[in-house]
Protein backbone atom coordinates (compact mmCIF):
# COMPACT_ATOMS: atom_id res chain seq x y z
CA UNK A 1 0.00 0.00 0.00
CA UNK A 2 1.32 3.44 -0.80
CA UNK A 3 2.53 5.69 2.01
CA UNK A 4 -0.18 8.27 1.36
CA UNK A 5 -2.85 5.62 1.96
CA UNK A 6 -1.22 4.57 5.18
CA UNK A 7 -0.96 8.18 6.23
CA UNK A 8 -4.58 8.80 5.37
CA UNK A 9 -5.66 5.77 7.40
CA UNK A 10 -3.54 6.83 10.35
CA UNK A 11 -4.91 10.35 10.13
CA UNK A 12 -8.43 9.07 10.21
CA UNK A 13 -7.72 6.94 13.25
CA UNK A 14 -5.97 9.82 14.96
CA UNK A 15 -8.87 12.12 14.30
CA UNK A 16 -11.31 9.63 15.85
CA UNK A 17 -9.08 9.09 18.88
CA UNK A 18 -8.66 12.83 19.31
CA UNK A 19 -12.38 13.30 19.05
CA UNK A 20 -12.95 10.66 21.74
CA UNK A 21 -10.39 12.22 24.04
CA UNK A 22 -11.83 15.70 23.54
CA UNK A 23 -15.36 14.40 24.07
CA UNK A 24 -14.34 12.58 27.24
CA UNK A 25 -12.53 15.65 28.61
CA UNK A 26 -15.48 17.90 27.80
CA UNK A 27 -17.91 15.47 29.46
CA UNK A 28 -15.72 15.13 32.55
CA UNK A 29 -15.31 18.88 32.92
CA UNK A 30 -19.02 19.44 32.40
CA UNK A 31 -19.84 16.76 34.99
CA UNK A 32 -17.55 18.37 37.55
CA UNK A 33 -19.03 21.79 36.90
CA UNK A 34 -22.56 20.38 37.13
CA UNK A 35 -21.78 18.64 40.41
CA UNK A 36 -20.24 21.76 41.89
CA UNK A 37 -23.13 23.87 40.61
CA UNK A 38 -25.64 21.47 42.13
CA UNK A 39 -23.70 21.48 45.43
CA UNK A 40 -23.70 25.26 45.39
CA UNK A 41 -27.44 25.29 44.69
CA UNK A 42 -28.09 22.79 47.49
CA UNK A 43 -25.96 24.84 49.89
CA UNK A 44 -27.87 27.97 48.95
CA UNK A 45 -31.16 26.13 49.42
CA UNK A 46 -30.05 24.90 52.83
CA UNK A 47 -28.74 28.29 53.92
CA UNK A 48 -31.91 29.95 52.66
CA UNK A 49 -34.10 27.51 54.59
CA UNK A 50 -32.01 28.03 57.72
CA UNK A 51 -32.35 31.79 57.36
CA UNK A 52 -36.11 31.43 56.85
CA UNK A 53 -36.40 29.17 59.92
CA UNK A 54 -34.32 31.62 61.93
CA UNK A 55 -36.59 34.44 60.74
CA UNK A 56 -39.71 32.60 61.91
CA UNK A 57 -38.03 31.82 65.24
CA UNK A 58 -37.10 35.47 65.58
CA UNK A 59 -40.71 36.51 64.94
CA UNK A 60 -41.97 33.97 67.47
CA UNK A 61 -39.39 35.05 70.07
CA UNK A 62 -40.15 38.72 69.48
CA UNK A 63 -43.88 38.08 69.88
CA UNK A 64 -43.22 36.06 73.03
CA UNK A 65 -41.11 38.92 74.39
CA UNK A 66 -43.91 41.36 73.55
CA UNK A 67 -46.42 39.13 75.37
CA UNK A 68 -44.15 38.96 78.40
CA UNK A 69 -43.65 42.71 78.32
CA UNK A 70 -47.41 43.22 78.05
CA UNK A 71 -48.04 40.94 81.03
CA UNK A 72 -45.40 42.75 83.08
CA UNK A 73 -46.70 46.18 82.07
CA UNK A 74 -50.31 45.29 82.89
CA UNK A 75 -49.23 43.68 86.17
CA UNK A 76 -47.41 46.91 87.01
CA UNK A 77 -50.56 48.89 86.16
CA UNK A 78 -52.65 46.60 88.39
CA UNK A 79 -50.14 47.00 91.21
CA UNK A 80 -50.19 50.78 90.79
CA UNK A 81 -53.99 50.92 90.79
CA UNK A 82 -54.17 48.65 93.84
CA UNK A 83 -51.58 50.71 95.70
CA UNK A 84 -53.31 53.98 94.82
CA UNK A 85 -56.67 52.61 95.95
CA UNK A 86 -55.13 51.38 99.20
CA UNK A 87 -53.68 54.84 99.80
CA UNK A 88 -57.10 56.34 99.13
CA UNK A 89 -58.68 53.91 101.61
CA UNK A 90 -56.02 54.82 104.16
CA UNK A 91 -56.68 58.52 103.62
CA UNK A 92 -60.44 58.05 103.90
CA UNK A 93 -60.03 56.02 107.10
CA UNK A 94 -57.70 58.62 108.59
CA UNK A 95 -60.05 61.47 107.72
CA UNK A 96 -62.97 59.48 109.09
CA UNK A 97 -61.01 58.86 112.28
CA UNK A 98 -60.31 62.56 112.69
CA UNK A 99 -63.97 63.37 112.10
CA UNK A 100 -64.96 60.65 114.56
CA UNK A 101 -62.68 62.24 117.16
CA UNK A 102 -64.26 65.64 116.58
CA UNK A 103 -67.73 64.13 116.88
CA UNK A 104 -66.85 62.21 120.05
CA UNK A 105 -65.33 65.36 121.58
CA UNK A 106 -68.48 67.33 120.78
CA UNK A 107 -70.63 64.66 122.41
CA UNK A 108 -68.33 64.71 125.43
CA UNK A 109 -68.76 68.48 125.74
CA UNK A 110 -72.53 68.17 125.36
CA UNK A 111 -72.89 65.21 127.71
CA UNK A 112 -73.40 67.31 130.94
CA UNK A 113 -76.06 69.41 129.24
CA UNK A 114 -77.77 66.33 127.89
CA UNK A 115 -77.69 64.76 131.36
CA UNK A 116 -78.99 67.93 133.04
CA UNK A 117 -81.72 68.29 130.45
CA UNK A 118 -82.74 64.69 130.95
CA UNK A 119 -82.84 65.16 134.69
CA UNK A 120 -84.89 68.38 134.38
CA UNK A 121 -87.40 66.72 132.06
CA UNK A 122 -87.66 63.68 134.35
CA UNK A 123 -88.25 65.86 137.43
CA UNK A 124 -90.84 67.98 135.61
CA UNK A 125 -92.59 64.86 134.46
CA UNK A 126 -92.77 63.56 138.02
CA UNK A 127 -94.06 66.90 139.35
CA UNK A 128 -96.65 67.23 136.61
CA UNK A 129 -97.98 63.69 136.64
CA UNK A 130 -101.35 62.96 138.24
CA UNK A 131 -101.05 63.57 141.97
CA UNK A 132 -97.72 65.35 141.52
CA UNK A 133 -96.79 68.51 143.34
CA UNK A 134 -97.38 70.71 140.26
CA UNK A 135 -100.63 68.99 139.34
CA UNK A 136 -103.07 69.69 142.22
CA UNK A 137 -105.11 72.66 143.42
CA UNK A 138 -103.81 74.84 146.24
CA UNK A 139 -105.51 73.91 149.52
CA UNK A 140 -105.55 74.52 153.24
CA UNK A 141 -102.96 71.85 153.82
CA UNK A 142 -100.59 73.76 151.56
CA UNK A 143 -101.47 77.01 153.31
CA UNK A 144 -100.90 75.57 156.78
CA UNK A 145 -97.49 74.33 155.67
CA UNK A 146 -96.49 77.82 154.53
CA UNK A 147 -93.45 78.86 156.63
CA UNK A 148 -94.53 82.53 156.76
CA UNK A 149 -97.94 81.71 158.07
CA UNK A 150 -96.61 79.36 160.72
CA UNK A 151 -93.93 81.84 161.76
CA UNK A 152 -96.31 84.83 162.11
CA UNK A 153 -98.90 82.73 163.91
CA UNK A 154 -96.38 81.31 166.36
CA UNK A 155 -94.71 84.65 167.06
CA UNK A 156 -98.07 86.44 167.54
CA UNK A 157 -99.29 83.77 169.91
CA UNK A 158 -96.09 83.98 171.94
CA UNK A 159 -96.46 87.76 172.22
CA UNK A 160 -100.07 87.45 173.44
CA UNK A 161 -99.20 84.75 175.90
CA UNK A 162 -96.30 86.73 177.36
CA UNK A 163 -98.48 89.78 177.66
CA UNK A 164 -101.25 87.79 179.41
CA UNK A 165 -98.74 86.09 181.68
CA UNK A 166 -97.35 89.44 182.71
CA UNK A 167 -100.85 90.52 183.68
CA UNK A 168 -101.57 87.26 185.46
CA UNK A 169 -104.36 86.21 183.11
CA UNK A 170 -102.71 83.63 180.86
CA UNK A 171 -105.47 81.12 181.34
CA UNK A 172 -108.31 83.58 181.29
CA UNK A 173 -111.14 83.54 178.80
CA UNK A 174 -110.05 86.88 177.38
CA UNK A 175 -106.64 85.56 176.52
CA UNK A 176 -108.13 82.63 174.72
CA UNK A 177 -110.45 84.90 172.76
CA UNK A 178 -107.55 87.18 171.86
CA UNK A 179 -105.51 84.26 170.66
CA UNK A 180 -108.43 83.01 168.58
CA UNK A 181 -109.05 86.39 166.99
CA UNK A 182 -105.36 86.75 166.26
CA UNK A 183 -105.14 83.37 164.62
CA UNK A 184 -108.19 84.14 162.47
CA UNK A 185 -106.73 87.48 161.45
CA UNK A 186 -103.37 86.02 160.57
CA UNK A 187 -105.09 83.31 158.58
CA UNK A 188 -107.12 85.86 156.70
CA UNK A 189 -104.20 88.15 156.05
CA UNK A 190 -101.65 85.48 155.16
CA UNK A 191 -103.71 83.22 152.89
CA UNK A 192 -103.26 85.35 149.76
CA UNK A 193 -99.63 86.00 150.52
CA UNK A 194 -99.04 82.29 151.17
CA UNK A 195 -100.78 81.41 147.88
CA UNK A 196 -98.64 83.95 146.04
CA UNK A 197 -95.51 82.52 147.62
CA UNK A 198 -96.66 79.03 146.68
CA UNK A 199 -97.23 80.07 143.07
CA UNK A 200 -93.95 81.95 142.92
CA UNK A 201 -92.10 78.97 144.33
CA UNK A 202 -93.72 76.64 141.81
CA UNK A 203 -92.97 79.07 138.97
CA UNK A 204 -89.35 79.41 140.07
CA UNK A 205 -88.90 75.67 140.34
CA UNK A 206 -90.67 75.14 137.04
CA UNK A 207 -88.47 77.76 135.41
CA UNK A 208 -85.29 76.16 136.68
CA UNK A 209 -86.38 72.71 135.58
CA UNK A 210 -87.53 74.11 132.24
CA UNK A 211 -84.15 75.80 131.89
CA UNK A 212 -82.43 72.48 132.48
CA UNK A 213 -84.72 70.86 129.94
CA UNK A 214 -83.94 73.70 127.54
CA UNK A 215 -80.23 73.11 127.98
CA UNK A 216 -80.81 69.45 127.21
CA UNK A 217 -82.94 70.31 124.20
CA UNK A 218 -80.34 72.71 122.89
CA UNK A 219 -77.58 70.17 123.54
CA UNK A 220 -79.65 67.53 121.78
CA UNK A 221 -79.99 69.78 118.75
CA UNK A 222 -76.26 70.43 118.77
CA UNK A 223 -75.57 66.70 119.08
CA UNK A 224 -77.90 66.04 116.15
CA UNK A 225 -76.14 68.73 114.13
CA UNK A 226 -72.77 67.25 115.07
CA UNK A 227 -73.99 63.80 114.02
CA UNK A 228 -75.31 65.14 110.72
CA UNK A 229 -72.05 66.99 110.09
CA UNK A 230 -70.13 63.82 110.95
CA UNK A 231 -72.28 61.76 108.61
CA UNK A 232 -71.97 64.35 105.82
CA UNK A 233 -68.21 64.63 106.19
CA UNK A 234 -67.66 60.88 106.33
CA UNK A 235 -70.07 60.34 103.45
CA UNK A 236 -68.19 62.98 101.47
CA UNK A 237 -64.88 61.31 102.22
CA UNK A 238 -66.26 57.95 101.13
CA UNK A 239 -67.81 59.37 97.97
CA UNK A 240 -64.64 61.25 97.09
CA UNK A 241 -62.56 58.15 97.79
CA UNK A 242 -64.92 56.00 95.70
CA UNK A 243 -64.69 58.53 92.85
CA UNK A 244 -60.90 58.57 92.99
CA UNK A 245 -60.76 54.77 93.10
CA UNK A 246 -63.15 54.54 90.17
CA UNK A 247 -61.02 57.03 88.24
CA UNK A 248 -57.87 55.06 89.08
CA UNK A 249 -59.51 51.83 87.97
CA UNK A 250 -60.73 53.37 84.71
CA UNK A 251 -57.33 54.93 84.05
CA UNK A 252 -55.68 51.58 84.72
CA UNK A 253 -58.09 49.84 82.35
CA UNK A 254 -57.42 52.44 79.66
CA UNK A 255 -53.67 52.07 80.16
CA UNK A 256 -53.91 48.28 79.92
CA UNK A 257 -56.08 48.57 76.81
CA UNK A 258 -53.51 50.94 75.29
CA UNK A 259 -50.76 48.47 76.15
CA UNK A 260 -52.69 45.69 74.44
CA UNK A 261 -53.25 47.83 71.35
CA UNK A 262 -49.60 48.89 71.23
CA UNK A 263 -48.48 45.29 71.64
CA UNK A 264 -50.82 44.12 68.90
CA UNK A 265 -49.55 46.88 66.58
CA UNK A 266 -45.93 46.09 67.37
CA UNK A 267 -46.49 42.37 66.83
CA UNK A 268 -48.20 43.14 63.51
CA UNK A 269 -45.24 45.29 62.45
CA UNK A 270 -42.83 42.57 63.56
CA UNK A 271 -44.80 39.98 61.60
CA UNK A 272 -45.00 42.20 58.54
CA UNK A 273 -41.31 43.14 58.60
CA UNK A 274 -40.25 39.61 59.47
CA UNK A 275 -42.33 38.04 56.73
CA UNK A 276 -41.08 40.64 54.27
CA UNK A 277 -37.49 39.87 55.27
CA UNK A 278 -38.19 36.12 55.05
CA UNK A 279 -39.77 36.63 51.63
CA UNK A 280 -36.75 38.60 50.43
CA UNK A 281 -34.38 35.95 51.79
CA UNK A 282 -36.40 33.22 50.10
CA UNK A 283 -36.55 35.17 46.85
CA UNK A 284 -32.84 35.94 46.83
CA UNK A 285 -32.00 32.39 47.90
CA UNK A 286 -34.22 30.94 45.20
CA UNK A 287 -32.65 33.28 42.66
CA UNK A 288 -29.12 32.38 43.75
CA UNK A 289 -29.91 28.66 43.86
CA UNK A 290 -31.65 28.91 40.47
CA UNK A 291 -28.59 30.62 39.03
CA UNK A 292 -26.38 27.88 40.48
CA UNK A 293 -28.58 25.14 39.09
CA UNK A 294 -28.86 27.01 35.79
CA UNK A 295 -25.07 27.33 35.66
CA UNK A 296 -24.78 23.59 36.27
CA UNK A 297 -27.31 22.91 33.53
CA UNK A 298 -25.49 25.26 31.16
CA UNK A 299 -22.22 23.56 31.99
CA UNK A 300 -23.80 20.16 31.29
CA UNK A 301 -25.24 21.43 28.04
CA UNK A 302 -21.92 23.00 27.12
CA UNK A 303 -20.19 19.68 27.90
CA UNK A 304 -22.60 17.80 25.71
CA UNK A 305 -22.22 20.34 22.95
CA UNK A 306 -18.44 20.29 23.32
CA UNK A 307 -18.42 16.50 23.26
CA UNK A 308 -20.65 16.51 20.19
CA UNK A 309 -18.47 19.11 18.50
CA UNK A 310 -15.40 17.07 19.29
CA UNK A 311 -16.94 13.98 17.86
CA UNK A 312 -18.25 15.92 14.90
CA UNK A 313 -14.84 17.45 14.23
CA UNK A 314 -13.03 14.17 14.67
CA UNK A 315 -15.40 12.26 12.48
CA UNK A 316 -15.34 15.04 9.92
CA UNK A 317 -11.56 14.94 9.80
CA UNK A 318 -11.57 11.14 9.75
CA UNK A 319 -14.12 11.23 6.94
CA UNK A 320 -11.92 13.60 5.00
CA UNK A 321 -8.97 11.28 5.49
CA UNK A 322 -11.01 8.30 4.33
CA UNK A 323 -12.25 10.26 1.36
CA UNK A 324 -8.69 11.06 0.50
CA UNK A 325 -7.80 7.41 0.93
CA UNK A 326 -10.72 6.36 -1.28
CA UNK A 327 -9.81 8.89 -3.97
CA UNK A 328 -6.26 7.70 -3.92
CA UNK A 329 -7.51 4.16 -4.20
CA UNK A 330 -9.55 5.05 -7.27
CA UNK A 331 -6.59 6.79 -8.85
CA UNK A 332 -4.45 3.73 -8.28
CA UNK A 333 -7.11 1.49 -9.79
CA UNK A 334 -7.31 3.67 -12.84
CA UNK A 335 -3.58 3.78 -13.19
CA UNK A 336 -3.34 0.00 -12.96
CA UNK A 337 -6.08 -0.35 -15.56
CA UNK A 338 -4.28 2.02 -17.90
CA UNK A 339 -0.89 0.34 -17.57
CA UNK A 340 -2.19 -3.21 -17.72
CA UNK A 341 -1.53 -6.19 -15.53
CA UNK A 342 2.08 -6.67 -16.65
CA UNK A 343 3.19 -3.18 -16.04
Amino acid sequence: MPFTAIAAGAGAGGNILGAWLQSRAASKAAKQIMEKGNLVGQSIDKATQQAIDAGYRGIAEANSAMDTGLENANATVDTGVSGANQNIDTGVNQATGVQQGVYDQALQFLAPYLAAGGQGISTLADLLKSGGEFNHAYGMADYQQDPGYEFRLAEGQKALERSAAARGGLQSGGTLKALTRYAQGVASDEYQRAFDRYQADRAARFGMLSGLAGFGQQATGQAINAGENYANQVGGYNMQGAGLKSANTMHGAETKSGNIMNTAGTKANIGLSGNQWIGNIGLHGAEAAGNAYMGAANAGAAGLIGSGNAWAGGLSNAGNSLMDLYAMYKILQKKQADEGPND
